[in-house]
């Protein structure tokens, strides 16, 4: 149950443009996925025609796709949105984390944040186009792969780097970006793409509850959630735009490498 544990109306007002915040992040995809389907009638939100692993080879390329169209819409706008929210991080955190509206469904947010929504939809997909011989759902299951997995990758890259600690102060400086709320736009954008606005808002809903709920808990500020919506989505919506020069054949791939406590990247260029 949601509840406010204080009459402040400020109080109110800094959580609630909080909430808002995030859904925005997640109704910005919304429409902007409405709009390139309508603009592209071959449009990736239809099925493939074939299950294969054509994929692997291009993975560099599908690292690439937060920076490439339509992929950096949607990095740009989240964070673009997580650079205005940057000089209220402390009000806000300090709202929320000590109001905490949640109250005990708090918990629920953190475990929806976790793989295993990710997990038992791919599985759930993927078992059903085996046996229905359906390459739509084998190639939705695949996406929604992708799409976790690239989005972990990276937002485990960028918390290594330790740019911030926590509002808890605990001592623990991976608060950038969020994970959960960057898994939790990932799974909810590749909701979105697959079967439409009809089951997507309702996950970006869930998303944006997912993120808020890590404020709620004090474990980050509002633009690492802001960050981390927008780096999910841009892997969601962005993983079949990739840089490549039809005049040459040549691509190039930008891929971050993590180990340890070190961390960098490396460019692969195909000729």
């Amino acid at each position: 149950m949601i509840r406010w544990r204080t009459d402040s109306r400020t109080s109110k007002t800094k959580t609630v443009s909080a909430l808002l915040a995030l859904f925005g992040v997640g109704m910005f995809a919304a429409f902007s996925a409405r709009a390139e389907a309508e603009r592209d009638p071959a449009s990736t939100f239809e099925a493939q025609s074939t299950f294969d692993l054509s994929f692997i080879p291009k993975i560099g390329h599908d690292l690439m796709a937060p920076l490439t169209s339509p992929g950096s819409t949607y990095l740009l706008f989240g964070a673009g949105s997580a650079l205005a929210a940057y000089p209220f991080r402390k009000s806000v955190a300090t709202e929320v984390g000590g109001d905490k509206p949640l109250g005990k469904s708090a918990p629920y947010g953190y475990e929806l944040g976790l793989w295993k929504i990710n997990v038992a939809y791919f599985l759930t997909s993927l078992g059903y186009g085996i046996v229905a011989s359906s390459p739509k759902a084998i190639d939705d299951s695949m996406l929604m792969l992708r799409a976790s997995v690239y989005t972990a990758l990276v937002t485990t890259g960028l918390k290594e780097m330790q740019f911030e600690q926590r509002p808890r102060r605990d001592g623990d400086r991976a608060s950038f970006p969020s994970g959960h709320a960057s898994n939790a736009f990932a799974f909810a954008g590749t909701i979105y793409r697959n079967h439409g606005p009809w089951a997507g808002i309702p996950a970006l809903a869930i998303a944006s509850f997912v993120s808020f709920s890590r404020l709620n808990d004090n474990a980050h500020y509002l633009h690492d959630t802001l960050f981390g919506a927008g780096l999910g989505l841009s892997y969601s919506f962005g993983l079949d735009s990739v840089w490549s020069d039809k005049a040459t054949g040549r691509s190039v791939a930008l891929v971050p490498i993590v180990s340890g406590k070190d961390y960098g990247a490396a460019t692969v260029i195909d000729f």
